[in-house]
């Protein structure tokens, strides 16, 4: 059998229509030799038997509990056999030859260990898709900060995000690109080691593209590279869970990569905003499901 270029590793987790669309756009749009390998967090909407339809293309791995998102993608890993690993969010549509640019870029630039595609949104709008690596300045101004989301477009938050910045076709060098769509080397992979299994969801590729760049690897965002990206798709259907997971990884990523130095000092500012940050998304969270309860009995009463 003839070893393919890519692995593909998808994680998912109740996204079964989702799920069935990425891989039919990767099917449509890849001409490259890849593989497909998907690990389902015991999922309950019926997505082992659709993936019937792929039995002769998907390798799928049911997992017996939901065990978050860096330990499955790890199981996924390790039954990989390509020279370039991807792990792509099932709530992603891949656009063109998004992922034969994204092998390009990384066989290009020889220091090239991480490459990400740009993303954009279902109304076509971009998304943030890559950043610096988080600081001390990210707690006040990051994408989760109280000030981005009050005044996103504030010239300290922008720094952030790199990408808003970039006016060209060619790939830009950046700190960390997000896991909804992260191409690597094996090579940078057998450096770094494996997912960190600490973080259940989020952050766990902020912390993979710090790794990489300690290692000597650098990383890319290539915007002639698309995929369309709902976002979420996961996380909404247990939206309380998701943000103490979001500010508990956040916090992992703080306590095990900033310096010794001003570790006291840094830990008491993430905590304050984390605080402030987690109670006014907890707040929102409990608004919306509320709301949302709140318009289905309506519509159960009009019926």
């Amino acid at each position: 059998m003839r070893e393919p270029a890519l692995s593909i590793v998808i994680v998912a987790w109740n996204v079964r229509d989702l799920l069935l669309d990425c891989i039919r756009s990767i099917i449509e749009n890849t001409a490259l030799e890849y593989e497909i390998i998907v690990v389902d967090n015991a999922s309950s909407d019926g997505t082992g038997r659709a993936m019937g339809e792929f039995a002769d293309r998907v390798a799928f791995v049911p997992m017996e509990r939901n065990c978050g998102f860096a330990a499955a993608a790890n199981l996924g890993i390790r039954r990989s056999r390509g020279d370039f690993i991807l792990l792509l969010n099932p709530d992603t549509l891949v656009c063109g030859d998004c992922l034969e640019t994204l092998v390009r870029v990384l066989e290009t630039e020889s220091k090239a260990g991480i490459a990400g595609p740009m993303q954009i949104d279902r109304n076509g709008r971009m998304q943030c898709s890559a950043r610096r690596f988080p600081s001390w300045t990210t707690v006040f101004f990051g994408g989760s900060s109280l000030l981005c989301r009050i005044a996103p477009e504030n010239r300290f938050s922008r720094r952030e995000r790199p990408c808003f910045n970039h006016k060209t076709q060619a790939p830009l060098r950046v700190d960390w690109v997000t896991g909804a769509c992260l191409m690597m080397r094996r090579e940078t992979l057998d450096a770094t080691g494996e997912l960190d299994e600490r973080f259940f969801m989020y952050w766990e590729d902020a912390d993979l593209c710090l790794r990489a760049h300690r290692a000597g690897w650098e990383t890319y965002w290539a915007p002639s590279a698309t995929i369309r990206h709902t976002g979420g798709a996961s996380s909404r259907q247990a939206p309380l869970r998701s943000v103490v997971h979001y500010y508990r990884s956040m916090y992992l990523y703080y306590c095990k990569n900033i310096g010794v130095g001003g570790r006291g000092f840094v830990r008491l500012c993430v905590l304050i905003s984390i605080g402030a940050c987690c109670g006014t998304a907890l707040i929102a969270s409990v608004i919306g499901h509320t709301a949302s309860r709140s318009a289905k009995r309506i519509s159960g009463e009009a019926w």
